[in-house]
């Protein structure tokens, strides 16, 4: 994650063609939703329970309170 925010603020500090940003992205969007469903599946919820996320910001601190929950059985 932190290596994504870093490369994502050069991208926007350089000012790169918004091509390349969107490359950027759709190319770390993949591996994103893959470690955010395994975390899910980890505190025994749907990989898919990851859409509340996209409703900001009352869905961005939902998802973030199930992100920081420890794994379960």
């Amino acid at each position: 994650m932190l290596f994504f925010v870093a490369v994502s603020l050069l991208i926007g500090v350089i000012g790169l063609p918004d091509i390349l940003a969107s490359i950027w992205l759709l190319g770390t969007m993949v591996p994103f939703l893959s470690v955010s469903a395994r975390r899910l599946h980890d505190t025994n919820r749907s990989g898919w329970l990851q859409i509340v996320s996209w409703f900001a910001p009352v869905g961005m601190i939902i998802a973030i309170c199930w992100f920081s929950q420890p794994p379960r059985d």
